[in-house]
């Protein structure tokens, strides 16, 4: 009786690393996903507070200067309307700037990790900022 030999006897176990690489590699576009999109959406979030704080900023028009006809912001309104909007938001405030005509206004937002924690990192901080500026409707147009 003759017995039979496979060729391929010595590579028992060879597809067992492949197949855990194959599997961290998965496991590391997963969390690139998923990660990845947190912090797309953090600062999609954080885009849209700061310009939502920025035009309630804009919209603290001084009444004494509208009326003579040269309409600024009040500083300290815009300021507090700029704090609030933010804090309603969720985020926090960074830093902003009120000008006589403009609002800058910048906001952040840490974003924890969920797969990243592996690599070591378990939050990034998201940073956006806007600007909004005072139009006047008493600005002349010229008419046909």
């Amino acid at each position: 009786m003759t017995q039979r030999t496979c060729r391929y006897s010595n590579d028992r176990g060879s597809s067992t690393p492949m197949l855990v690489i194959l599997l961290l590699t998965m496991v590391l576009f997963v969390g690139l996903v998923a990660d990845g999109g947190a912090i797309f959406t953090a600062r999609r979030e954080a885009q849209n507070s700061a310009l939502a704080a920025a035009r309630a900023g804009s919209n603290q028009v001084d009444t004494d200067s509208l009326f003579q006809g040269d309409p600024t912001l009040d500083s300290g309104k815009a300021t507090a309307a700029v704090t609030s909007a933010v804090t309603a938001s969720g985020h926090t405030l960074v830093s902003h700037s009120v000008s006589n005509v403009d609002v800058t206004v910048t906001v952040s937002k840490n974003v924890p990790m969920r797969f990243f924690t592996i690599l070591g990192i378990s939050t990034v901080t998201v940073t956006e900022d806007a600007k909004a500026q005072l139009l006047s409707a008493l600005e002349s147009q010229d008419s046909p």
